[in-house]
């Protein structure tokens, strides 16, 4: 006998009875549902979703930056380039000689859409002597450039050289880097 007075033979007859109640009511459960279709108990909803897609920002340079020919007397001078094209270094006897032309990019992307135009800093044109820096980079695309009806923003790039005391004659070269943007 265990501790309920139910002696090894009646222990299975009460798992049993117990197992048989466990049935009936998981039956009785299944009419329940089986009556109610199962379904009775469920929703449904519609979600939704979105996205906006953008053209990607394109940009190419149409014509690269030049300062032309400068002929120094050997001082330092800050030769700058605007972006209409007019070059000059103030208080400087400098001679300028040959195109002179600012750069010329091309933008494409959304129609009618604000951008933002930005510049590297720290460039340099390096050649036969010391690297010259070049900075304060100006664009002539107004101070909110919009893209046109088309997508399209076509504008004009000028630039700060700094020549050094004595530069090398030469020629000098080097890079520096545009980015455009969605406002």
């Amino acid at each position: 006998r265990d501790a309920m007075g139910v002696s090894g033979h009646g222990r299975s007859q009460v798992a049993i009875a117990q197992y048989l109640a466990m049935v009936a009511r998981g039956i009785g459960i299944a009419g329940c549902v089986a009556m109610h279709g199962g379904a009775a108990f469920a929703a449904e909803s519609t979600g939704t979703a979105n996205v906006a897609v953008e053209r990607l920002v394109t940009l190419s340079q149409d014509t690269p930056l030049s300062f032309g020919v400068i002929a120094t007397n050997s001082k330092q001078c800050i030769v700058t380039l605007s972006p209409a094209g007019a070059i000059n270094c103030p208080g400087q006897p400098f001679q300028f000689s040959g195109a002179a032309t600012p750069a010329t990019f091309t933008v494409g992307g959304n129609s009618n859409t604000p951008v933002t135009i930005s510049f590297s800093s720290g460039d340099s044109l390096t050649g036969p002597g010391s690297a010259m820096t070049l900075n304060n980079f100006q664009h002539d695309a107004g101070a909110t450039p919009v893209l046109d009806g088309g997508g399209w923003l076509t504008f004009n790039v000028g630039a700060d050289l700094r020549i050094k005391n004595n530069q090398v004659s030469g020629n000098y070269t080097g890079s520096y880097t545009i980015s455009v943007n969605y406002q």
